[in-house]
């Protein structure tokens, strides 16, 4: 009566194995996403931290010193200490 070996389609197993399979390399590529993001951000902190070792040589260079907290004390632009605000 029901021929089912000429049916075309895929078995629930097939489709079952298929979205496995997918979720897997999702997870592979979402927890690479994460790392090169973690790395990046690193990169821009040891980029940020060498822009302060520059300003702070130029400082000295210019200055004959290294600025200290009470730099900008009542000499800085407004006249008030920058606890002061």
């Amino acid at each position: 009566m029901f021929n089912f070996k000429n049916q075309k389609g895929f078995t629930i197993i097939e489709i079952i194995v298929v979205i496995a399979i997918i979720a897997v390399l999702a997870t592979i590529i979402i927890t690479n996403i994460n790392q090169f993001q973690a790395k990046a951000r690193d990169a821009r902190r040891i980029a940020d931290v060498n822009q302060i070792k520059k300003a702070l040589e130029t400082y000295r260079i210019d200055n004959g010193s290294y600025p200290t907290t009470d730099s900008y004390g009542e000499n800085s632009p407004g006249g008030t200490p920058w606890g002061g605000w």
